[in-house]
């Protein structure tokens, strides 16, 4: 058996080089094209498919959104404040991630339509999530504890801490890019708050407001 099962030195072929051919400089590109250029056909299945989303992003009670990232920051539980259910239930491992999900798609439905109400919404929101920051002291903001972070570093079953992180995080960034007028690509936590400042001003719209906020706390987590 051992004389059957020793290994033997195998030689490679040498395999000819893959054809290379010389390279071309492309005639077209691909660029993004802003939202607010986009239009969907008039009565089609997508201007319908979105109308749709547009009504439920309008519908939903953004109390009841924050509640559990209020109750991870310590805050009472506010008077009259119902909770969402299944994956965003309290007890949920996984709650807080449809938040990233309603700032993302809110973001992108504002880009596309200039509805105030969305703006307002979202300017509301960041407000809220600020106040859950700062209620923390540490510059931490979830919906849930930093207990699940340190169950996941020591490979203890937890549900997706760090995917609710990132839903939050793209959310944040989406609604950072909302107002051309503001530098959505500084890092500047102070320079940034200096430009909230210009909220007297006409000019700094509740989307300004948002994407302000967005932008301070995606720069702090």
């Amino acid at each position: 058996d051992k004389q059957r099962h020793r290994s033997h030195a195998v030689e490679v072929p040498q395999l000819e080089a893959p054809y290379k051919s010389p390279l071309r400089p492309s005639r077209e590109t691909l660029a993004t094209v802003p939202l607010a250029d986009v239009r969907l056909l008039r009565g089609s299945m997508f201007e319908r498919s979105f109308a749709t989303n547009l009504a439920f992003l309008k519908s939903v009670d953004t109390d009841a959104l924050l509640l559990t990232w209020r109750l991870a920051a310590g805050m009472a539980w506010p008077k009259g404040n119902f909770r969402l259910m299944g994956w965003e239930h309290t007890g949920s491992e996984l709650r807080g991630h449809f938040l990233g999900h309603w700032l993302s798609a809110t973001a992108m439905s504002y880009a596309t339509t200039g509805d105030q109400s969305l703006a307002s919404a979202l300017a509301a929101v960041l407000h809220a999530l600020e106040e859950c920051a700062a209620a923390h002291k540490s510059g931490y903001l979830s919906a849930f504890p930093t207990s699940f972070l340190d169950r996941l570093e020591e490979i203890t079953p937890v549900w997706a801490p760090y995917y609710t992180l990132h839903k939050l995080l793209a959310g944040l960034l989406h609604v950072a890019r909302l107002d051309p007028k503001l530098p959505a690509d500084q890092q500047d936590r102070h320079r940034m708050a200096a430009s909230t400042s210009a909220s007297s001003t006409p000019a700094f719209t509740a989307a300004s407001a948002a994407a302000a906020s967005a932008l301070r706390l995606a720069v702090g987590l």
